[in-house]
């Protein structure tokens, strides 16, 4: 999964709010898994 510049920000963002690479991994995960399957459907 290649990251776009808005991703990119996002995970800048949730930084500086002081979340940890383990839980914005986890989110990220899960949006990616998400987004697969929807495409999937469609």
């Amino acid at each position: 999964m290649k990251l776009s510049y808005e991703d990119k920000v996002q995970i800048y963002e949730l930084r500086k709010q002081g979340q940890s690479f383990n839980q914005l991994s986890k989110k990220i995960w899960c949006e990616c898994f998400w987004s697969k399957i929807h495409d999937e459907i469609d």
